[in-house]
């Protein structure tokens, strides 16, 4: 059969044939151009999702390595302030160098003194390098990295020929430029006894007004006159010693006080948490505690409570989402969450919440999909002094086993006052507390080390994934230029064959 070919017919596929190869040419430079084989999803959809997997990883690993840059920073700077020239180990030395020379009775009361000048500067560079920052952010004041870790305090040291004030706490407020003695003067309860104070090693002695022996919210206040110290003891009712003036300072001599300086911790610590009832309930906060090891803010909601179980949801993402648990209704309470226990004095009503918040001062830095690394130290846990006790509210010394600031003050206290006996007890405690300062040296230096190992993984993981990424989606350069010159030789075929037949018709055979 045959077929009569128009020129409409000629036309039309003359015009489909250069639109093809056109459209074939533009691609391949759009490619060209762009260096990229896949542009838009339709040129590969499977590839294309590839890519946005691959740049998505890829986009994480750039931030893990941001990350691990920024805590070295931190890390080699806590490194230097602890274990570097200039650090604070150099700094224990020298004063456990100093402590060492006045340990020695051939030293003088003047001798000491004079040592106490230097001793008491030490101690201010002690805190300015507890409060040491990196860009900006004080590295050891916990998640509180905008306030200065230690700030100068007073503290109390006191020594006993009893033992009736071991359990009792000690405190002072005021400001002084030199250690402060205070002495019983009469024994008894403490709210009831005489005292006696110095500020110039005992050379001039000053009564105690008794109007200035009062309680204050519990805890018996001794305010020793001119000197701008008063000592505070939590228990009033303590018992004292007197001190017979006619014998030499020692540990069996009654009761002695000694104000001298200290620094007080302002920043987070781990030590506690705090758990309280939302509104009112059964139980009170006093009522309510919690044992084990909380992360992160774990809610506790009763939802019913029929004498004989208890059920109860608790949430760890701030109440988005409940699990529910069920537990005997037996009065004092364990109730089970994640990292421990919420325990309840007595039997809760329906509806009652509660909230498990612990106290955290780590800060990390996630170095990679499933990992993290904290960069910084807990100011107190390494240089010890003084510090609220978030669970009491109560200021109390730290134990962290070698208590800088409070081994030093007492060292201060010691020279200042001419005792051979405190600054000998003194230099025994700066083995502890350089050993406090070296542990905590080697576990910056364990975290380095983790990052460093950390970093050539991810940067090796990193080259794997950009490799990929480039066989995905970029062109070949070879391939597309051979192909680019194909598509114009046909691309000019079609239009030089378009044009002649386009001009061919009857009327050139007439």
């Amino acid at each position: 059969m045959a077929i009569r070919v128009t020129q409409n017919m000629l036309y039309a596929s003359s015009v489909s044939g250069m639109n093809r190869t056109l459209s074939d040419l533009m691609e391949s430079n759009i490619q060209s151009a762009s260096q990229l084989k896949i542009n838009r999803p339709s040129d590969d959809p499977a590839g294309a999702g590839k890519v946005i997997t691959l740049k998505a990883t890829l986009k994480s690993m750039e931030i893990h390595q941001d990350n691990i840059t920024a805590a070295q920073g931190w890390l080699s700077t806590a490194d230097a302030i602890l274990s570097s020239e200039g650090s604070v180990t150099t700094l224990l030395n020298r004063i456990k160098t100093l402590a060492q020379q006045i340990s020695s009775g051939t030293y003088t009361a003047q001798n000491r003194e004079q040592v106490s000048y230097e001793l008491r500067e030490d101690f201010k560079q002690l805190i300015n390098i507890a409060n040491s920052d990196y860009n900006g952010k004080h590295i050891f004041s916990g998640t509180k990295t905008d306030s200065p870790a230690f700030v100068m305090g007073l503290g109390v040291t006191c020594i006993d020929s009893g033992t009736g004030l071991d359990a009792v706490n000690f405190t002072a407020s005021g400001s002084t430029d030199h250690t402060v003695i205070i002495q019983a003067t009469s024994s008894g309860q403490a709210d009831s006894a005489t005292y006696r104070w110095t500020s110039d090693r005992g050379t001039t002695w000053h009564d105690v007004d008794p109007a200035d022996i009062e309680i204050i919210d519990g805890k018996l206040r001794i305010n020793a006159g001119d000197s701008g110290v008063s000592v505070f003891l939590d228990d009033p009712a303590a018992q004292v010693n007197a001190v017979n003036p006619d014998n030499i300072h020692s540990g069996d001599n009654g009761t002695w006080m000694y104000v001298r300086p200290t620094a007080i911790y302002q920043g987070d610590d781990n030590d506690a948490q705090v758990t309280l009832p939302y509104g009112s309930g059964t139980n009170t906060a006093a009522e309510v505690s919690a044992e084990g090891n909380f992360t992160r803010d774990v809610s506790v909601r009763i939802d019913d409570n029929d004498g004989t179980t208890v059920t109860y949801s608790y949430s760890l993402d701030d109440g988005s989402t409940w699990t529910q648990c069920k537990t005997p209704a037996n009065a004092p309470m364990k109730m089970y969450v994640p990292g421990g226990y919420l325990n309840l004095d007595n039997q809760p009503a329906s509806g009652e919440q509660y909230i498990i918040h612990p106290h955290r001062a780590d800060i990390n830095f996630a170095i990679s999909s499933t990992d993290s690394i904290t960069v910084n130290l807990v100011g107190k846990d390494v240089f010890g002094g003084i510090y609220k006790n978030p669970a009491t509210g109560e200021y109390e010394v730290v134990e962290n086993g070698g208590n800088i600031f409070e081994v030093v003050g007492d060292l201060i206290a010691a020279a200042e006052t001419n005792s051979q006996q405190g600054v000998q007890e003194a230099l025994a405690k700066l083995n502890d507390c350089m050993s406090v300062v070296l542990t905590k040296a080697a576990m910056v230096g364990g975290r380095e080390n983790r990052l460093t190992m950390t970093a050539s993984a991810l940067s090796l993981r990193q080259f794997s994934e950009e490799d990929s990424l480039s066989k995905t989606q970029d062109v070949d350069f070879t391939e597309l230029s051979t192909k680019l010159a194909m598509q114009q030789v046909a691309y000019n075929s079609v239009l030089k064959s378009s044009s002649m037949v386009m001009q061919m018709s009857l009327l050139n055979f007439l």
